[in-house]
């Protein structure tokens, strides 16, 4: 088991090679740009604190990722993660024991990941909230800038970010990565293979009451029904979502005033 210990934690060389890879969004004393602006000073300490609390998540984040790229080049071999065969399926049919220990580091890192990078987004939110006095009631990323019920207010206080940030907000990743997060959080983890058991209505079947409403359902179970992604493909996903984090951080500093 020593052995295996040894294959999740990145020694120091390792922890400087990955970081130089990544391109790292932070600035001097760890500050956005607003904290520079002139502001009243109690306003001013409070959105300094929250910049402060802000990079605490980043530098969080970028630990998680950091751990969770040393893991994965030590490589987990779930590429081929379904073989079928006579009325039977093999899940993750390659996997020994060090791919399960790797996979369960792994996944510990990848759900950390995305967890700090959306608590960070939503301490923008209670920034801006300060900043443009907002008075608005918990506020978080998506309401801000992707609700329309919000959408006048926060376009009359900063047109230019919130058209920059909306530009972000369509980007196909930003949706990926709400969709996975909240997957992570409420629903079947995509890094886990679901059973391949589903629910459909069938009008030949008995009635059952489900949620309220009485449905014909029918049970089956088949590997062509089980969603599972791949080590490789949630790499890829979290570097991608690394970069727009960056270009969130890079338009806040550029115009949020």
């Amino acid at each position: 088991m020593e052995e295996l210990y040894n294959l999740i934690h990145p020694k120091y060389d390792d922890y400087l090679r990955l970081d130089q890879e990544l391109r790292i969004p932070l600035r001097k004393d760890n500050q956005l740009s607003i904290t520079e602006s002139k502001i009243p000073f109690l306003e001013g300490y409070d959105i300094s604190t929250w910049s402060t609390t802000f990079f605490d998540k980043v530098a969080q984040a970028e630990f998680s990722l950091i751990n969770l790229l040393y893991i994965f080049e030590q490589g987990i071999n779930d590429d081929e993660w379904l073989v079928k065969g006579k009325g039977t399926v093999r899940l993750l049919p390659h996997f020994e024991q060090k791919d399960y220990f790797l996979k369960f580091y792994f996944d510990y890192y990848v759900d950390n990941f995305f967890y700090k990078v959306s608590s960070a987004l939503d301490v923008l939110s209670h920034i801006s909230n300060r900043l443009y006095n907002w008075n608005m009631y918990k506020p978080s990323f998506k309401k801000c800038w992707d609700q329309k019920e919000t959408e006048s207010t926060v376009k009359l206080s900063n047109e230019q970010l919130y058209f920059a940030l909306r530009e972000i907000i369509e980007k196909p990743i930003y949706k990926d990565f709400r969709r996975i997060r909240n997957d992570f959080t409420h629903n079947h983890p995509p890094s886990s293979p679901t059973s391949g058991v589903i629910f459909y209505k069938d009008k030949e079947r008995p009635v059952t009451n489900l949620g309220g409403e009485e449905y014909r359902i029918t049970k089956s179970l088949s590997g062509d029904h089980i969603v599972y992604t791949s080590s490789g493909e949630i790499k890829k996903m979290v570097l991608e979502v690394w970069e727009l984090l960056i270009d969130i951080i890079d338009v806040v500093n550029e115009h949020m005033r």
